[in-house]
């Protein structure tokens, strides 16, 4: 897992015990479905595990049927491809009443202050942006390989810098308080960009997030489809206030962007799993890697009223 760090390993079985499950797109026979959703790899069973789609606790706790269309490429971009489906017919095909656009939050300004195609005279008429359900087959790793060496280096690095002297993509820091079911249960591993993109959290940046899923909001809404967004809190940012002598800035991107007007509807991750935090929850996310537990999952679908939301255009 992330980092080399073995006693923060967690190790955990792939398993889908809810009562109802969501349609993948690979699956999926035509016909109506109550909401689509597309995101990162939060959206695509992240870190695999118990109940790892979020899409499942919707169709189960909320009795919706919910289609998910992953990324055809880790080069998509999320409002493209919504525009895409308005042009190729995805929409008119499966009639959503809402599309859930999930994104980690570190990932906002790149997705969301970039130039977009809103006339979409570059985007497929086709179905060319299809999402490609082939698996990549990974290759059988020898026994002597870089992670050996990764292993012993990181290990001995971590002793005395944060990120093993920019050698490793992952920090790792301490907590005042253990919050993970793993040998090191109170070390918090974080991804490098977790730390590198606070310093883009700026107004100018935070509004232009926000005009941008304004305008997308506003072109479903002429179909009759509710944008539902759902930005995910990343793992430093969350467990930022429990961490000891903490060398990095504060993450204010919640902060800023919170109060201001959204013609969505507006999922806040951070200020539904922080107060389960201040109650010492563990294991909301996993210890082993950036993504977060099906406790997550489960609290945020609970406390948010998805039956309203897809009423709201």
């Amino acid at each position: 897992r992330i980092g080399y760090q073995l006693p923060s390993l967690q190790l955990r079985k792939t398993e889908d015990l809810l009562e109802k499950k969501h349609i993948e797109y690979s699956d999926w026979q035509g016909g109506p479905v109550d909401i689509i959703t597309t995101g990162d790899s939060f959206s695509e069973g992240g870190a695999k595990g118990k109940n790892s789609y979020y899409q499942d606790y919707i169709a189960t706790l909320h009795d919706l049927k919910v289609l998910n269309v992953p990324q055809s490429s880790k080069q998509d971009h999320f409002i493209d491809k919504i525009l895409s489906w308005k042009k190729n017919g995805l929409l008119d095909k499966a009639k959503p009443k809402a599309v859930l656009l999930e994104t980690g939050a570190r990932l906002a300004v790149n997705e969301y202050t970039r130039d977009i195609d809103w006339e979409m005279e570059s985007i497929p008429s086709e179905n060319e942006n299809a999402p490609n359900n082939n698996r990549i087959e990974q290759d059988s790793i020898p026994f002597i390989n870089t992670a050996n060496y990764k292993f012993l280096l990181y290990n001995l690095l971590y002793q005395f810098s944060p990120n093993a002297f920019d050698y490793s993509s992952v920090y790792k820091l301490m907590l005042d308080k253990p919050f993970f079911n793993a040998p090191a249960h109170s070390t918090l591993l974080f991804s490098q960009n977790d730390v590198s993109e606070l310093k883009h959290y700026n107004d100018e940046n935070i509004q232009r997030i926000n005009q941008s899923l304004n305008r997308l909001a506003g072109i479903l809404k002429r179909d009759g489809i509710a944008l539902i967004v759902m930005l995910v809190a990343d793992k430093y940012d969350l467990y930022s206030p429990y961490i000891l002598d903490n060398p990095y800035p504060e993450n204010r991107f919640f902060e800023l962007f919170r109060p201001l007007n959204k013609d969505y509807e507006f999922i806040d991750t951070k200020a539904i799993l922080s107060p389960l935090l201040e109650r010492n929850e563990f294991d909301l996310y996993f210890a082993d890697d950036t993504h977060w537990n099906y406790k997550a999952s489960e609290a945020i679908v609970t406390n948010t009223p998805f039956r309203e939301m897809i009423q709201s255009p």
